[in-house]
């Protein structure tokens, strides 16, 4: 990149698509075969010694560490797009952030719950606690909304982002004082 100009390459789609879809197949294949083995070696006992060490039951360090790393890519992406909006000498203005959030958030709270849905095993009903899955509906919810509600005038103040933090505060205060 160049000026913030992409180079052409000289795989253009002007060619044959056939071969470079197979070969983007065939990647995208050895990528997810590279991270299979990578996730069996290291992160499950990097859980379970997070486990031991924190004293975390092994669902909750999963599902806590797996949401953080699956959101990973999309706050740093959020934090940059951030940071170049508010630079003074950029006169851009950029809406990713809202968009990565909205999306991610229906991904998270509808997408990935039904594939895992679909995916138990049919002879056993999918057995799921009450207040764990009302509480995560009512505050995804709850900050959904808000977050409609503060974004009517297209900005968002300092007193909103405070609402925001401190909601997410106690929500995070809430599941530790569920978990002991």
């Amino acid at each position: 990149m160049i000026d913030g100009t992409f180079l052409v390459s000289e795989f253009s789609l002007t060619g044959n698509t056939s071969i470079l879809f197979i070969l983007n197949v065939l990647v995208f294949i050895y990528c997810f075969i590279g991270l299979a083995i990578i996730c069996d070696t290291f992160l499950i006992l990097s859980l379970e010694t997070l486990c031991v060490r924190w004293h975390l039951r092994e669902d909750v360090a999963g599902a806590t560490f797996m949401a953080l790393g699956s959101a990973a890519p999309e706050i740093i992406v959020n934090a940059l797009s951030t940071f170049e909006a508010t630079d003074p000498d950029n006169s851009k203005t950029t809406n990713l952030g809202v968009g990565a959030i909205m999306g991610s958030g229906c991904i998270a709270f509808t997408f990935i719950p039904g594939l895992c849905a679909l995916a138990a095993d049919s002879s056993q009903p999918l057995q799921l606690k009450r207040r764990p899955l009302l509480r995560d509906i009512t505050t995804y919810s709850i900050a959904l909304f808000s977050l409609c509600y503060f974004f009517r005038d297209s900005k968002i103040s300092l007193f909103e982002s405070r609402c925001f933090f401190n909601c997410n505060s106690q929500v995070c205060y809430y599941k530790r004082a569920c978990l002991r």
